[in-house]
């Protein structure tokens, strides 16, 4: 448990949980029982307390009241530690449970450490004194009465900040007294012995004219606020000074507190949460804690800029100084250790004659000088762990922060963090920090394009804003239009000699041979994941070399992370490796990786279409969908990435591209992914059409013609669906020639015409049955179905429909038994409802796993058989539900057809 008066009111169970206390009276009663705790306080002490010296005539009852209610609040554990004593009430804690007992106790610790003359306790123990103030005393407490005790508790916190001043001086620790004695003085300005440790700190630092300086200042203070001149301890002080007294020089000489930080950037944004964890990981008051802490990430994302923020943030904790050294570790010439460690020692003062020493003698010198001081050291741009071993402090109170594009995971005990791209929001305010502010006013989209071609890379962000601050004339959308052309957008990110290809580059330059080439290589089939599968056929590799080297790269951070065994690339490091592979690689060599690649996504995709499951009933069909729909989803845009690779590359055959659309088609469509099943047709119609492919033509036709049919563009469907049929027939393709014809049955059935619709679907099916196609069969027999059911034959109907369902089951077919069921659900709605909703349940069951357009198609059907069956508030749920997914997917026809059946009473 825990109770606290050193700041605002704090109290804690023995869970550590905070007990909240909203009523002021309640606060004073408890803050005026812990001032005295072990000691009874009267009751009409305490009235006087809460009601500031003018307590109610029956203030006995309503103390009972108040100190019952203070109780409950507490809770049974803590409140029993209010006991009644008379003639009052008493507080019963346990040693070290009230932080103001651990106060005093500290501070008579230091205090005899002091007169011993042990400073570094003395130091050490004083710090943890005032480490314990959270605030003013009693801040939240507003009772009049305690302004005395809050007087006294102040006094006493400024005699600990005073005797801890001292012992940092007799330790030389300078920087550490002048940031905390200007704090001091400026809470306190008529306090001359603080003023006087100041002036006297500052020249002892070799700062002559800031001590001066001070004295004025503090002398126009006096004058103002008390209309009177400094004592006789400042003037005996300022004129020793003026004299250069030899006698104020401490002994022994002062000790070198270098200070080697480059300029911290004002613009640093998005990494807050980053700073403050590495701040309290490396506060050097934290024991035990690590003594190190890697900042890791590719080139240009911002490691440096961190690190020296995060030292200037943590510098006043180190009195003993900030060491800096850039260690060239992603250039061609890594500095020497040897070298930086002299650099060091001559830092802290060590003179040339030393120096001449071993490098094992240097690296003992440099533990021995680091072993009692509080230093804090940044090593910047390191190559590998061995690099800077040397160069750690041996000193349990020192920090270091190491900043590299390798993890260094070989570092045993530190602290690992991996920068990673900057949020949107983050990135437009950098963008905003460097360009202005009055810049990034825009309506029409291109700050948003800026930030997405910069990728969340700092350094892009930076060079964008760099060329805006120096272009004023150009707008945001002439600048996003130049790094539209994904071709040369690293061209446009350079400013002088800032520039996202040179900082890649040099990475690329530290890989060996093999993960050069993987590195570039893997990038040419635009994959948006990788894995050590597809690197090993890419490469032709086996597959442990594949892994190894997958791992390779991303230990340099030019592949992320995307799961466990799954790579990829950014947008901006793809772009480089792209852009060297056409210098580097051969042809052979690329189109080997394309290709082996598509292949490999192909053969998987075959693995996926159909899911042959035989005589699986419904929940069965259910877990193996949703296992099927999940492992689709997971490769879907890496297919995609296929199919743009073969339609732009001359040298793939159309024959490939036609094979993967004709897997592709089926699981788009009933995904819902229609606008993707569009570009699929596309570019197979523009392949085969440049190639003279017959086949890839007639299915590219069939494609872009069921997606036209599907939105309701019957004009644009019916010709290519047509075109489609004469070049299956050429060719002998029933499969084309059916899926056409069924195509054209749904645009009859559109525009009214059942019994065309009807006619094209029995031929489908037939020609179907006939060439061994049972699950496209199944397919036409439910639209049949529907047809059928429309045009008032509802026998028929149902009749189709089992016998799709039943062929549906025979074969598991995932998505054509779901169909079958709600379908059959729609035809029993006036005759069954409550079979109708059963159907409608299993087909949802089975649909809401197969994609999100799946599932409204399956919640409309289900809609309607509950409107049917009475439960209409549920029917509308459902229904409405189904308009917002296909609101959300973009088929505002059947958003719109759902949303109406739902608001029709």
């Amino acid at each position: 448990m825990e109770f606290g008066i050193l700041g605002p009111l704090l109290v804690r169970d023995g869970d550590g949980t905070a007990v909240p206390i909203a009523s002021p009276r309640l606060r004073s009663l408890l803050a005026a029982l812990l001032l005295r705790s072990g000691h009874t306080v009267t009751g009409e002490a305490l009235a006087n307390l809460i009601w500031d010296g003018a307590p109610p005539p029956s203030f006995r009852t309503t103390m009972h009241s108040y100190v019952a209610r203070l109780r409950r609040t507490l809770g049974p554990e803590l409140g029993a530690r209010i006991v009644t004593a008379s003639p009052g009430y008493r507080i019963e804690l346990e040693p070290g449970e009230l932080d103001l007992s651990r106060f005093v106790a500290l501070h008579a610790d230091g205090l005899s450490a002091a007169r011993a003359g042990d400073w570094t306790r003395a130091a050490t123990v004083l710090a943890a004194a005032t480490d314990l103030w959270r605030g003013p005393a009693l801040a939240d407490v507003g009772a009049t009465a305690l302004r005395d005790e809050e007087h006294r508790l102040e006094e006493m916190r400024l005699q600990v900040h005073e005797l801890k001043l001292e012992a940092a001086f007799h330790l030389g620790h300078h920087a550490e007294i002048i940031d905390e004695a200007r704090r001091l003085v400026a809470e306190h300005p008529t306090r001359e012995n603080l003023w006087a440790r100041l002036i006297l700190t500052l020249y002892r630092s070799g700062r002559r004219a800031a001590a001066l300086a001070t004295y004025r200042q503090v002398r126009e203070i006096l004058k103002e606020e008390l209309g009177v001149e400094p004592g006789a301890e400042l003037n005996e002080l300022h004129q020793r000074i003026l004299a250069g007294d030899p006698g104020l020089a401490p002994a022994g000489g002062a000790r070198t507190v270098p200070f080697q930080l480059p300029p911290d950037s004002g613009d640093l944004v998005g990494r807050e949460s980053t700073l403050s964890t590495l701040a309290e990981k490396l506060d050097p008051r934290r024991e035990p804690g690590p003594r190190t802490a890697v900042v890791s990430g590719p080139g240009g994302i911002g490691k440096t800029t961190v690190a020296v923020r995060l030292a200037h943030h943590l510098s006043h904790r180190f009195p003993d100084g900030v060491l800096f050294a850039d260690m060239h570790g992603s250039g061609s010439s890594p500095s020497d250790p040897a070298e930086t460690l002299a650099m060091f020692l001559k830092a802290l003062g060590i003179t040339d004659l030393a120096l001449q020493q071993s490098f094992e003698e240097r690296v003992s010198l440099f533990r021995t000088m680091t072993a009692d001081r509080r230093l804090l050291i940044v090593l910047d741009n390191v190559r590998d762990a061995s690099q800077i071993r040397p160069l750690l402090p041996s000193g349990g109170r020192c920090r270091t922060i190491v900043t590299s594009r390798n993890t260094l995971a070989d570092l045993v005990g530190a602290h690992f963090v991996e920068l990673g791209a900057l949020p949107d929001a983050a990135a437009r305010a950098l963008l905003g920090a460097i360009a202005g502010a009055d810049r990034m006013r825009d309506g029409d989209g291109s700050l948003d394009r800026l930030v997405a071609a910069c990728g969340g890379f700092p350094l892009a962000v930076r060079i964008v804003g760099s060329r805006l601050a120096v272009r004023p004339d150009w707008s945001l959308g002439h600048l996003a239009d130049r790094l539209s052309d994904r071709t040369r957008r690293l061209d446009e990110l350079e400013v002088g000699d800032l520039s996202v290809r040179a900082s890649l580059g040099l990475s690329h330059a530290q890989l060996a041979p093999e993960e050069a080439a993987a590195f570039r290589l893997l990038a040419i089939p635009h994959m948006s994941t990788i894995d050590k599968e597809i690197a090993a056929r890419a490469l032709d590799i086996p597959i442990l070399e594949a892994d190894r080297l997958l791992e390779a790269l991303l230990d340099v951070h030019l592949l992320e992370s995307q799961g466990p065994g799954s790579y990829g690339y950014h947008d901006l490091v793809r772009a480089f490796a792209h852009g060297l592979t056409h210098e580097l690689d051969s042809p052979a060599e690329r189109l080997a990786a394309i290709t082996e690649t598509v292949r490999l996504m192909t053969d998987r995709l075959a693995r996926l279409v159909p899911q042959p499951w035989p005589g699986a009933v419904v929940p069965e069909i259910v877990q193996n969908g949703q296992a099927a729909s999940a492992a689709f989803e997971s490769v879907r845009q890496n297919l995609l990435s296929c199919v743009e690779q073969v339609e732009g590359c001359h040298t793939l055959p159309c024959t490939l591209l036609t094979e993967l659309v004709g897997l592709l088609f089926r699981p788009l469509f009933m995904g819902g992914y229609f606008d993707d099943l569009l570009m699929c047709g596309r570019m197979l119609l523009a392949k085969a059409r440049r190639e003279g492919d017959l086949g890839g033509e007639a299915l590219g036709r069939l494609t872009v013609g069921w997606v036209n049919v599907h939105r309701g563009e019957l004009d644009e469907a019916d010709p290519l669906l047509r075109e489609a049929m004469r070049m299956a027939h050429g060719l002998n393709d029933p499969y084309i020639i059916a899926a056409a014809q069924t195509a054209l049955g749904l645009s009859y059935g559109q525009r009214g015409d059942s019994a065309a619709a009807i006619e094209c679907l029995e031929e489908a099916a037939q020609v179907f049955s006939e060439h061994g196609l049972p699950g496209q069969q199944a397919m036409a027999y439910n639209y049949l179905g529907k047809h059928l059911l429309g045009a008032g034959r509802v026998s028929e109907a149902v009749q189709r429909l089992k016998q799709g369902q039943e062929l549906a089951v025979k074969i598991g077919d995932v998505d054509v038994a779901a169909m079958a069921l709600y379908t059959l659900g729609a035809a029993l709605q006036s005759t069954d409802p409550g079979q109708a909703v059963h159907y409608g349940e299993q087909a949802l069951a089975i649909m809401q796993n197969r994609g999100r357009h799946s599932e409204a198609i399956a919640l409309t059907h289900l809609g309607q058989a509950l409107l049917a069956a009475g439960r209409a508030d549920e029917g509308r749920a459902r229904l409405k539900r189904a308009a917002e997914i296909f609101t959300d997917m973009g088929d505002l026809r059947r958003a719109t057809e759902s949303q109406h059946i739902a608001d029709t009473p």
